[in-house]
């Protein structure tokens, strides 16, 4: 069974069971790729927030870090857009931003 983990609960052992890719579509690390030290430290320099590993179901402490991990993401897109939030443009930039944030929480 698939399990969503945020990159902050990841631990060497950990076998990825869905490719991972970076922004730009370029893949990282495929399936089966079981993690180690420096595995992780791409993904972290990378900007990957989470992966699908091996496991069970999403626990407690996984939605908490999600949470928390998407207050500071919103924080942070709130910060870049405060000197430009005037424009129309770019504040439904932002508000766009928002709403795929909340999305992804809500299916992950």
């Amino acid at each position: 069974m698939a399990k969503k983990i945020t990159i902050q609960r990841v631990k060497p052992g950990m076998k990825i069971i869905k490719p991972v890719h970076n922004l730009q579509g370029v893949a990282l690390l495929q399936e089966g790729v079981v993690l180690n030290e420096k595995y992780i430290s791409i993904l972290r320099s990378w900007g990957i927030p989470e992966v699908y590993i091996e496991g069970g179901e999403e626990t407690p402490d996984d939605r908490k870090a999600k949470r928390r991990e998407a207050f500071k993401i919103t924080k942070e897109i709130e910060r870049k857009f405060a000197g430009v939030i005037k424009n129309k443009i770019m504040d439904e930039i932002m508000s766009i931003a928002k709403k795929q944030l909340a999305e992804e929480i809500e299916e992950g």
